[in-house]
Order: structure tokens, then C-alpha cells, then sequence
């Protein structure tokens, strides 16, 4: 498996290429212009199989709109954030980026412990809100996709639309909690690794 960063976007956004063997894919949030996602498949002759969202936030999900026309695979979202794609109002769409046309709606809403099959793995689903409700993480082998819940050294905020100081102090103590090591891939920064993130990040102690 392998994995390629992208940063997009006003807010620097992490989105994420997963490909496997044989170089199919799956976008992990998808901030920027669709034209960009679009070039680089092409230009690495990847075959997309699904569109994860860790949550909808409008920096994750500003190229869902193209990508749902254009590439025409299924798009995952937690169900308690499905809102956010078509409510420009509270994934902050008109707000932060002048957009207030919504999204078509997900393909599929998921629930903590969902496990969604690719290559001779899966992701799994990992319910982390408190950044918003729907907030998720996807564990896949010693990967973990963290969104806006768990950066290197810090965590996500909990002052907006369905934020929640209480329930991210839970979800990273979830994640704290989960056996081994992950490397740990968030929303926004540097990777790290959940093992150094439990020794070093104040918010894990």
C-alpha cells in the first residue's frame, strides 16, 4: 500500500491517496479543486474506487462537488455529518468560501465499526466526533487517517457547528487506547506516529 499527501486548499489541507497493488485508489478528503484530483489520477494512472470523508467541513469536501460528476465513485461520510454536504450553511461553505450551492448527497453514511472493503484490506471506521459529530478516523493496517481529531502535537477544535470539548477529549483517549502503533496521517500539518503522539501531545495525556 502506498500513500501520497496533497495539500489544498486556503487551509493547507491534508488529502490523501491510498493505492494499492494494483494501483486502484481511494481519496481521503478532498479539499482544492476537483480539476487537481482529476490531473493526478490521470497522471498516475490510478483507478478511484471510492471518496472517504473524515468529516464535512467545506476545507475536506470543496472538490466533492466536480468529483461526484466527473469520476462518478461512491462517496462515504459519516451519517451524523451527512448534513454538511448539502447545508452550506454548517460545513461552512458560504461562510469561508463564498459557495452556497450544496453537494449531491453521499453515497453511503457510515457507523463506527464499518468496515469498507479495498485491496486484500479494509478500512474501518472509527467514530472519533468532538471536532464534529461526524468526525471519523480510518484505520487501515498500521495507518490511521485522523482528519481534524488528532494532529502532530495538538487537536482538532471544538468550537464550531457540533463541536464538542468533551467528546474530543473521549475520542482521542479512543485513540490513545487503540493496541500497537499506527503512523498517524490528520487533516492538516505533519504525519506522526500514535505512539509518540501518546508521549508527547498534552491533549493524549
Amino acid at each position: 500500500m502506498k500513500i501520497l499527501t496533497f495539500k489544498r486548499g486556503t487551509m493547507f489541507t491534508n488529502c490523501y491517496f491510498v493505492i494499492d497493488e494494483d494501483n486502484h485508489c481511494v481519496i481521503i478528503d478532498a479539499g482544492g479543486d476537483a480539476e487537481f484530483f482529476i490531473n493526478k489520477l490521470a497522471d498516475k494512472n490510478l483507478t478511484p474506487d471510492y471518496i472517504l470523508l473524515t468529516h464535512g467541513h467545506f476545507d475536506h469536501i470543496m472538490a466533492i462537488g466536480d468529483l461526484q460528476t466527473t469520476l462518478r465513485v461512491p462517496v462515504y461520510i459519516h451519517r451524523l455529518d451527512a448534513e454538511c454536504l448539502i447545508n452550506p450553511d454548517i460545513s461552512y461553505m458560504r461562510s469561508f468560501a463564498g459557495i452556497d450551492k450544496p453537494f449531491m448527497p453521499a453515497d453511503c453514511l457510515l457507523d463506527d465499526g464499518d468496515l469498507i472493503p479495498f485491496g486484500n484490506d479494509h478500512f474501518e471506521v472509527v467514530h472519533t466526533p468532538g471536532h464534529t459529530e461526524g468526525s471519523v478516523t480510518y484505520k487501515i493496517a498500521t495507518s490511521l487517517f485522523t482528519g481534524d481529531t488528532l494532529f502532530a502535537g495538538s487537536a482538532g477544535r471544538c468550537d464550531l457547528y457540533g463541536g464538542d470539548h468533551f467528546e474530543l477529549m473521549r475520542s482521542l483517549n479512543k485513540l490513545k487506547s487503540l493496541e500497537g502503533d499506527y503512523r498517524v496521517y490528520p487533516g492538516h500539518g505533519s504525519s506522526s506516529s500514535l505512539q509518540n503522539e501518546r508521549l508527547n501531545n498534552v491533549f493524549m495525556k
